[in-house]
């Protein structure tokens, strides 16, 4: 079984839908949500909980580095740039 898993910092000031909340809505896939209170928090987490994770740059130095620690423990992924 697969599922979108969607991962917030507390205190995130937008109410706004993320790709893979819409992606997951659209396609009727299950969604996990992964809540942490640092960035580093929330990749520990995804490496724990995912088995193969999308990550979406848009030029947010924490989007990278939060991959490349992914990629650094032995996981596979993909990298959508935008």
């Amino acid at each position: 079984m697969f599922y979108i898993l969607c991962g917030y910092i507390e205190g995130r000031k937008s109410n706004e839908e993320t790709l893979g909340e819409k992606w997951a809505r659209i396609n009727g896939a299950p969604t996990l949500y992964i809540h942490a209170k640092t960035t580093d928090q929330l990749v520990d987490r995804l490496i724990f909980s995912a088995d193969y994770a999308i990550f979406i740059l848009d030029g947010n130095p924490l989007i990278n580095n939060a991959f490349m620690r992914y990629k650094m423990a032995g996981k596979r992924g993909s990298v959508i740039k935008l």
